[in-house]
């Protein structure tokens, strides 16, 4: 019995000095606070428009959704251009001093996450428009910024690693570089 005593006494001293080694740390705060500032942000929104098909193999619930489809990924592609911008490829046959035809593609090449589809509203003749809306933060929007007004210098200014090394500028007074387009 005494043993047991014993046990549970040196059990109690070991405890309390623990505790009493453990009361200088109660002082000083377990987590330092950090203010964090919110992000401001850009609310950029884009409209498309899909148009009903006049295949006749279509039921009329079938052409009604394909232009909805349609509508909704002309959307996506007009907020790509605003976020991303577009890539024009052009090419001309001159002969005689003559331009004889003019041609060009544009591209969007774009991953867009986070958008949020605003309206889906029918028009006439079967047709409708959806409207997006995306928030892209001040820091994500001005890189792209950035890029496109760094592309204003010459590419001998040693910037090939910043984004106006993937993205041009067409505009007053700037120096078009790559084959990308900002669009504004």
């Amino acid at each position: 019995m005494k043993k047991l005593a014993l046990v549970v006494l040196m059990g109690a001293l070991f405890l309390a000095g623990c505790a009493i080694n453990q009361s200088d740390k109660l002082d000083k705060p377990a987590v330092q606070s950090v203010e964090v500032k919110p992000q401001p942000t850009i609310r950029l929104t884009a409209v498309g428009y899909g148009a009903s098909s006049s295949f006749d193999g279509y039921t009329p619930g079938q052409r009604r959704l394909m232009a909805m489809r349609a509508s909704k990924l002309d959307a996506y592609r007009a907020l790509a251009e605003q976020i991303y911008g577009v890539r024009v490829v052009g090419n001309s046959t001159v002969s005689a001093l003559v331009s004889q035809n003019d041609g060009y593609r544009v591209y969007v090449n774009a991953f867009v996450r986070g958008s949020r589809v605003i309206s889906v509203t029918p028009m006439a003749d079967g047709n409708y428009e959806t409207e997006l809306e995306i928030d892209v933060s001040q820091s994500f929007y001005d890189y792209f910024r950035a890029g496109a007004e760094a592309s204003a210098a010459p590419a001998s200014a040693g910037n090939s690693t910043s984004p106006a090394a993937v993205r041009g500028s067409v505009g007053p007074g700037s120096y078009y570089g790559t084959n990308f387009y900002y669009s504004e």
